[in-house]
């Protein structure tokens, strides 16, 4: 009887011990969290909302989101998520959850509106219905665009060159630029938080119509377009014939292949795939290294052009490449070609911060330099780099030596112009008049 009494007990023991296991691992009380990710303090027509909610206990059960105004109340579909199973509750424990609508659907018009986030979990606590969090943000609801004024007047810009447009706004923005056709240009802040200005390139190769607009986007959404006013010469395109020796792309192949190890076949193949494809992955360097830009012009006067040099080729020239009689390839050269002494000194052509010091295959040797917004010059083939990156250089400073390196024939600077990595013709930014006239005069405070 005694052993039968112990037993039993030891039973109970056992059996309250599990349970407890089981409250304990059940009835956990720790609520999930919920971290915005996007919750705007101002929305508009269109309305996005994201957050991360996590739970590390018994997972999560359901999130769902609601937007309320007086006596409207729209409640956005809910995110749920099921049990596994009745004892380990569910595998998410972390996730991100959005939601989007259209709010004039719903009845909301401009005015205050609260937003709640409510997060629930797989506790049995609270009649299984699970230890819950909330999340509740006070917005404002707002459909009215930004009104945009141009202050700019002097819109003509010929076919590869440049442009300024500057414009007020009447409230803060989240975005805000200029496009030429398909292309994008950032605009800077000027003195102040409504005005805003914009350098704009017309590609070399653009035929009519070129549209230019002003869009203004609020921090609801909402967003306003404008046209601005131009007039855009189109300038011809020269055509450039080059013949290819056999001495020239076995040199070119040779350099190439140590940057490139997956160059193959003969010569006249291996320099075809650096005309194309190595162009192409040098262009794409070229534009993520211009991605980034300082918000306000880093000069105040005109370019400097390489000192006593004679012009080899111009901008955008149309180059015809004829190996054993045949053509075998067209492309279009990208900036001013500037012959001088072999091995010269080549000179910042304005005031600026290195952003850029290496080798970038057809450019070779090569720097780049930011003058602030959006604009950049750069300085190829050089047979030495006499800069660092992120230097800040004056107008004059000597960067580098002219020389050979990429796919160049003979010593000599290929220069470059960009805004916000598109090619510009250099020339336009050595005349005082024209920088004046077009920029500087364009750039209203």
């Amino acid at each position: 009887m005694r052993i039968f009494i112990y037993v039993v007990i030891a039973v109970l023991l056992i059996i309250l011990s599990c349970g407890a296991v089981v409250a304990f691992l059940t009835l956990e009380g720790t609520p999930p969290v919920i971290t915005p990710v996007i919750v705007q303090d101002r929305l508009g027509k269109q309305v996005y909302i994201e957050a991360e909610v996590s739970d590390e206990g018994r997972g999560l059960r359901e999130v769902r989101c609601f937007l309320t105004q007086g006596k409207k109340n729209i409640e956005f579909e809910p995110k749920t998520f099921p049990a596994v199973s009745w004892w380990s509750g569910s595998d998410i424990k972390r996730v991100r959850v959005n939601w989007s609508g259209v709010l004039t659907e719903h009845g909301f018009t401009e005015g205050d509106a609260q937003l709640v986030l409510i997060a629930h979990d797989y506790s049995w606590r609270n009649s299984f219905k699970g230890n819950t969090v909330t999340y509740q943000k006070d917005v404002k609801i707002d459909f009215t665009p930004p009104s945009i004024a141009i202050k700019s007047i002097f819109h003509n810009i010929n076919t590869g060159g440049a442009g300024l447009v500057s414009y007020s706004v009447n409230e803060p923005l989240a975005r805000t630029g200029v496009w030429v056709n398909e292309l994008f240009f950032p605009a800077c802040k000027t003195g102040s938080d409504k005005n805003y200005a914009a350098l704009i390139a017309v590609p070399f190769d653009a035929r009519p119509p070129v549209h230019i607009i002003v869009e203004a986007q609020d921090t609801a959404g909402n967003s306003s377009k404008l046209n601005v006013p131009n007039k855009i010469a189109y300038k011809p395109i020269r055509k450039d014939v080059i013949n290819l020796s056999d001495n020239f792309i076995s040199n070119k192949a040779t350099e190439f292949s140590s940057h490139y190890p997956e160059l193959k076949g003969t010569p006249i193949e291996v320099f075809l795939q650096i005309n194309k494809d190595i162009r192409q992955k040098n262009n794409d360097e070229i534009r993520a290294v211009t991605a980034h830009t300082e918000p306000a012009f880093l000069f105040q006067k005109a370019f400097l052009r390489l000192p006593n040099a004679q012009p080899r080729a111009g901008f955008g020239d149309e180059r015809h490449y004829i190996y054993q009689g045949k053509e075998v390839d067209v492309t279009n050269h990208m900036g001013v070609d500037l012959a001088s002494l072999e091995h010269a000194p080549v000179p910042a052509a304005n005031r600026g911060r290195v952003v850029f010091v290496g080798y970038i295959g057809i450019y070779g040797n090569s720097v780049i330099i930011d003058h602030g917004m959006g604009l950049f010059s750069l300085y190829s083939h050089l047979s030495e780099i006499k800069t660092l990156a992120n230097n800040m250089v004056e107008q004059g400073d000597v960067i580098g030596l002219t020389g050979m390196t990429g796919l160049a024939g003979g010593d000599h600077l290929h220069y470059g112009m960009l805004i916000h990595g598109v090619y510009v013709n250099p020339i336009e930014w050595w005349d005082v008049k024209w920088l004046q006239e077009r920029i500087f005069n364009n750039l209203h405070q």
